[in-house]
Order: structure tokens, then C-alpha cells, then sequence
């Protein structure tokens, strides 16, 4: 890239010595001498404190901060779960090739094939569950894996559409008046477990059992009434048409009239063992509402128990759930200090690994609301303590 500027557009901007010496700077840094850049700006950064000149300071500390170490971009994707349609994904290409692009890019965070540019990552797709096994045995990678591509396969509405988006199921399950059933309509976990939990319970990983999938929430009116449901359904709205056109919805004038329409066939008795646990206050069967992660997300109106009320108001509804994408994690295994490692537990110098996008500490585990913020800020504080000679 060539940069022409007209002397007479500098006339007051900047002097002669002040734009040679940035041009011997920009040679320095492209040449690869970026500290031999930041000790001249500290000498002169000195001594302009010293003069007294501290605008002039300024700008040169923030000249250093600029060149000093930080986080850099080392690829490129041009899609994210999936690769961009051929047509745009040329003119990406093209647009890189013209900007002087010169890192690796990659058409997609996925394993899927392109065949415009350079396609292929590790994991089959952003949010996809494999086995934790899956890090573990990789043996052609620079780096060592630990956990999996996808822990978070929360319970959430399908798509109306092929291609759309689930309505991601959070607090609904945990309120009361609600249940969360199989295909033979009985209850098969505590609905208020976190969404990772949940969505692996129906996947049939926490239990040993088949996969439960697809479920169904099941609730009544007076839960209609008070609740939003699937993030943009405000309370007395009616569920919309589409979900009823589509199979997602059902509603009966009882319970038994609701399980007979969707084929529940143990759906009555399970809601009427329910109505008499939820009246007691107590969940005999899951502990729906013991912790306090579950009451976290109940209704503190409701008592003795937030997250239990009967299924009593006519008439009663019933969607359909499935496991849906609510976050990724891990990558590639880190040490005490955030190092990125090899497969052999050797460290890869001057690399460091941090939050989601590394296998740390919090594992495949979910620890609660933004609990992995508090990890990945932990662990990057002692990274950058550690690059800085600072840990040891």
C-alpha cells in the first residue's frame, strides 16, 4: 500500500524532523523492531515530562501503548456456523486479497466443506455436541483439547422454518405452574436445573436413559396470564397461530383432553401427582426448587416453594421443547498460568488460552450466571501478570 501526501497538506500539521522520524518509525515497525520504536518514544516521552511539555507526553505514552504487546487477530472467518454463499464468500476473498490481508483465513468456525476458500476447523460446528473424548485424542494439532465444542444445548422451541432460530427456554421452566414432560407424558428431571443440565438431561447424558427429545412444557392459564413465555410472548398474549400450524402448540380444555390431543398418554397422571407435590411445597421427585440457583429464577410471589404452583386454570397448553444452542466451550487446554499447552503437557511460549475458548478450569461444567466471565477475567489477569514477568 502507498500513501502519497502533499507536502503543503502538512503546512502546520507537522514538522519536517516530526514526519521523518515517524517514517523511520513505520520502517522500524514493519521491519519488525516495534521495542526499539517504544524505547526512543520513552526517551522522548522523558524528556518531554521533563520540559514540562506533558500534552506532548501524552501523546507519545499513547504512541507506546499502541505498539506494546497486546491480543492480535491471526485468522480470519468469513462465516460462522456455516461458510458464506460461494458469491460472497469471492468477493471476501477479494476484498482481503485487496487490503493486504496476510494472515490464514478460514470460511467457517465449522468443519464444513467450501469450495471457494480454505474451509476445515477442528470442531464439526460451532454448536454441536461431541463427546468430551473428542479434545482428548487429538493428536495432530499443535495444541493440547480439553472438554467439548458444545456444553450448552439448553432446552428452547424449534423453529417455525427450516433454518430459523430456537426460542431459548430460561426462566419459563423454572416458574411455577409449569412442567416440563416426555413423549409419554411423565416428568423426567427438575425443570429448574440450568440450561446446560437440562439440555444434557434431555439429551439423555445425565441420566443414562434414551434421549428425551422431543419434551413439552405443559402449563395452565393462570401461568399464561402472569408469565412471558419464549422471550417475546408477554403475559395474556395468546401463544401465536403459527405455533399451533406448525405442531409447536396445543391447548385443551383439560389436561386429559390436552395429553390425548398431543399423544401423552401418562400426562394426566403426572400432573395430578404434581398439583399434590406443588400444593405441599415440596418436590418428592426432582427437589424442583431445594436450590437456590432454582428459586434464583422463581417467582418470590409464590410460596413456601417459588418454583411450584398446581396446574389448576383452564385451559391448558402444552409446546413442544427440544435441546437448543445456547453457548460453546472449551478449546485448547490451558495451565495454572493460562499457557496454552501441547498434547505432551509442554507449554507453547508466549500463547495463553482464557474463557470459553479454552479447556480451564470451570471444565464442562456450568457453574451459574455468569460465572465464566469471572473465570475468563481471572485467568487473563494472570496471563497478562505472567507475560509481563510478574508470576512465576
Amino acid at each position: 500500500m502507498t500513501l502519497l501526501i502533499k507536502s503543503e497538506d502538512l503546512a502546520g500539521l507537522i514538522s519536517v524532523e516530526d514526519y521523518r522520524r515517524d517514517v523511520r518509525h513505520a520502517e522500524m515497525f514493519l521491519e519488525g523492531r516495534s521495542s526499539a520504536v517504544i524505547d526512543e518514544l520513552a526517551a522522548a516521552m522523558e524528556q518531554a515530562s521533563a520540559n514540562l511539555d506533558f500534552e506532548r507526553a501524552a501523546s507519545l505514552r499513547d504512541q507506546i501503548r499502541r505498539l506494546e504487546r497486546h491480543p492480535a487477530v491471526f485468522t480470519w472467518l468469513d462465516g460462522s456456523d456455516f461458510p458464506p454463499p460461494p458469491k460472497i464468500e469471492k468477493m471476501y476473498l477479494r476484498i482481503l486479497a485487496e487490503c493486504d490481508w496476510p494472515n490464514p483465513t478460514v470460511s467457517s468456525a465449522s468443519s464444513k466443506a467450501t469450495t471457494v476458500g480454505a474451509s476445515g476447523v477442528k470442531m464439526t460446528g460451532p454448536y454441536e455436541y461431541v463427546p468430551p473424548s473428542f479434545w482428548y485424542l487429538d493428536t495432530e494439532r499443535g495444541g493440547a483439547w480439553g472438554f467439548n465444542t458444545e456444553t450448552s444445548p439448553g432446552p428452547a422451541i424449534p423453529p417455525i422454518e427450516a433454518g430459523g432460530y430456537p426460542g431459548t427456554l430460561l426462566a419459563e421452566r423454572s416458574l411455577p405452574g409449569s412442567i416440563m414432560v416426555d413423549s409419554t407424558g411423565k416428568r423426567f428431571m427438575n425443570e429448574a436445573v440450568n440450561y446446560m443440565t437440562a439440555g444434557q438431561i434431555m439429551l439423555g447424558q445425565d441420566d443414562g436413559l434414551p434421549p428425551h427429545v422431543p419434551a413439552w412444557i405443559i402449563f395452565d392459564q393462570a401461568f399464561r396470564n402472569r408469565y412471558v413465555f419464549g422471550t417475546g410472548v408477554m403475559p395474556r398474549m395468546p401463544l401465536p397461530k403459527a405455533w399451533y400450524k406448525a405442531g409447536l402448540a396445543h391447548r385443551g380444555a383439560t389436561v386429559a383432553a390436552l395429553g390425548e390431543q398431543v399423544g401423552l398418554p401418562g400426562l394426566a397422571t403426572a400432573v395430578e401427582r404434581f398439583n399434590l407435590m406443588a400444593a405441599q411445597g415440596h418436590d418428592d421427585d426432582f427437589g424442583r426448587g431445594n436450590s437456590m440457583y432454582d428459586r434464583y429464577y422463581g417467582d418470590p410471589a409464590v410460596t413456601p416453594n417459588p418454583n411450584l404452583a398446581p396446574l389448576l386454570k383452564p385451559p391448558f397448553y402444552a409446546v413442544k421443547v427440544i435441546p437448543g444452542d445456547l453457548g460453546t466451550c472449551g478449546g485448547i487446554r490451558a495451565d495454572e498460568f493460562a499457557r496454552a499447552t501441547r498434547p505432551d503437557g509442554s507449554v507453547i511460549d508466549g500463547l495463553y488460552a482464557t474463557g470459553n475458548c479454552a479447556g480451564n478450569a470451570v471444565g464442562s461444567y456450568y457453574p451459574g450466571p455468569g460465572a465464566t466471565i469471572g473465570q475468563g477475567l481471572t485467568f487473563a489477569y494472570i496471563a497478562a501478570a505472567h507475560a509481563a514477568g510478574k508470576l512465576s
